[in-house]
């Protein structure tokens, strides 16, 4: 599928989601709020494909730690999945993923993915990840940071 630049999109990571889906979690309050403006603003909540695995192995990491019971996780995971996030894939992210991710001296393509996929949407890449924020941008001033509205 080749993607279409619109900027009604906004790209999240799994940070946000799970921000939203933790009611202790730092930006809950935030992520929330920015989530049903969003919606209520007629965009369309976007994220790659790794999105759901990123969901599913921090759920599965903090239920086999103990800090949550197999229940919150799964109640974690049930809102998360509520959320009309559709998974966009689009083969050029990976490559401008790897290119992020050089520039800015990323050990891994994750949070680059995020932000390749939102460069070729043309829109706000939004993530409660406050390191790769504070990487990037300065450079890339499409990403955004959950509290900074």
């Amino acid at each position: 599928m080749t993607l279409v630049a619109d900027r009604s999109h906004i790209v999240i990571d799994a940070n946000i989601a799970i921000n939203v889906a933790v009611t202790t979690h730092p930006y809950h309050e935030q992520a929330l709020r920015l989530t049903q403006e969003w919606l209520d603003d007629g965009n369309a909540l976007t994220a790659p494909p790794l999105f759901e695995s990123e969901v599913d192995s921090f759920v599965r990491l903090n239920t086999t730690r103990g800090i949550w019971t197999p229940d919150a996780g799964r109640g974690i995971l049930r809102i998360v999945d509520s959320l009309p996030v559709t998974m966009t894939h689009d083969p050029r992210v990976r490559g401008i993923a790897r290119s992020i991710a050089e520039t800015f001296d990323e050990r891994g393509v994750y949070d680059s993915t995020y932000a390749a996929l939102a460069q070729l949407l043309n829109c706000e890449f939004w993530t409660a990840d406050r390191r790769f924020y504070q990487r990037v941008h300065d450079q890339l001033g499409f990403v955004r940071f959950v509290d900074e509205s």
